[in-house]
């Protein structure tokens, strides 16, 4: 049961590992011209940089804050951004970047701008969390009938011992039928205890049950008993 209940933490741990976005968007200058051949990255684990050739990027990101970066252009007509976002579920996102001329002493216009997401569409499906739950699902089902299929082998046991129990006492009843049999019909208790190798309050308890299913009786005779077998049996 530990195995299985650590199992199903590490399948959680891992739900939440696979949640992870794609932020994706176009580049744009002062003028809304679009830029192509700009450097765009950001500082995830590891990070990620690409040159937009085409004025386009695209990340995958976990959950988590990130710097996003972009520049384009010499040292002295370099044009900028950095963004600080915020990755708070999974999805697919637009978001464009706007390169300003760098301003020796001032940052960019977009610093320290933070966003959260939270999907205004999604384009793709997260197939790896879809798999995860689904692992998760078919553990918790195994995890639920195992425990039952250990109650019912229990279950089984009980029943089988306790089957076995009244076919040992059937047969041992149907004993001291047949040494009475032997003996005529009659036999004293003692001669029935040496032919059953049982205790002597077992042998009393039998010939107890034989005499309330009215197969015997018993008659006392001085410190012993005689049984006698009845007629139709």
């Amino acid at each position: 049961m530990k195995k299985e209940i650590s199992i199903l933490f590490t399948f959680l741990f891992l739900i939440n590992s696979c949640i992870a976005a794609t932020i994706h968007g176009t580049i744009y200058d002062i003028n809304l011209n679009k830029v192509k051949d700009a450097i765009v990255e950001v500082n995830s684990e590891p990070n990620q940089r690409m040159v937009s050739f085409d004025g386009t990027y695209s990340f995958n990101l976990p959950v988590g804050n990130y710097e996003l970066y972009a520049y384009y252009g010499e040292k002295n007509n370099l044009q900028k951004t950095k963004d600080n976002i915020s990755i708070n579920n999974d999805g697919t996102f637009v978001y464009d970047l706007f390169l300003y001329y760098d301003i020796i002493g001032e940052e960019s216009i977009l610093n320290s701008s933070e966003l959260n997401f939270y999907a205004p569409y999604n384009e793709n499906i997260n197939y790896t969390l879809i798999f995860i739950i689904s692992l998760i699902a078919l553990l918790i089902v195994f995890i639920i009938f195992k425990n039952l299929s250990k109650k019912n082998k229990a279950l089984i046991h009980t029943l089988k011992q306790k089957e076995e129990k009244i076919f040992s006492d059937d047969n041992e009843l149907n004993k001291v039928i047949l040494i009475l049999k032997e003996h005529g019909g009659r036999a004293t208790q003692k001669e029935i205890r040496r032919n059953i190798p049982l205790s002597e309050a077992k042998i009393s308890l039998m010939i107890a049950e034989l005499e309330s299913e009215g197969k015997i009786k018993k008659i006392k005779k001085g410190r012993g008993n005689i049984i006698v077998l009845e007629n139709n049996h």
